[in-house]
């Protein structure tokens, strides 16, 4: 990518920080738990994405995609979540924090196929939210989804 014009140094910079985010959230499993695969769209060169495909069965597929300006899709499992951030680094650090959890296996989700809802249980304690909007049914009541950690046992 040339950085030539601002635009290109800003979506540099984001796909710079989200790519050290994903790879850094990856930092505690083995090289061969996962493999990457980096796009960007032909049509429209401002959209960038990494996809974290997992090598054990039953882990989550992970992935963030940069649609331009300062927005981000997270998706992982059946969920996808959008984010925004004007702060590039901000915004790696929550995908990074995030993509932690989902890659031990901390969150469960529930809805339908490429709509559902999700929890993530971070590791300060946290609790993110993310991914469609549902019914307002308690957690305890729906049917729950939950993935194993990319490696370990």
């Amino acid at each position: 990518m040339s950085h030539g014009s601002a635009q290109d140094a800003t979506q540099g910079a984001y796909e710079d920080a989200l790519r050290a985010g994903v790879f850094a959230a990856l930092a505690g499993h083995p090289a061969d738990s996962a493999s990457l695969e980096e796009e960007r769209n032909d049509s429209q060169a401002d959209i960038w994405s990494l996809t974290i495909h997992p090598a054990r069965v039953g882990a989550a597929t992970a992935s963030v995609t940069f649609a331009g300006g300062d927005e981000v899709v997270l998706g992982f499992g059946e969920t996808h979540a959008y984010m925004w951030d004007d702060d590039p680094n901000s915004l790696a650090e929550e995908v990074r924090q995030v993509l932690t959890a989902v890659f031990a296996g901390h969150f469960e989700e529930v809805g339908m196929r490429n709509d559902a809802r999700v929890r993530v249980m971070l590791d300060d304690g946290r609790v993110w939210r993310g991914g469609s909007m549902g019914l307002p049914v308690t957690w305890t009541l729906r049917r729950v989804r939950k993935y194993l950690p990319l490696s370990g046992e």
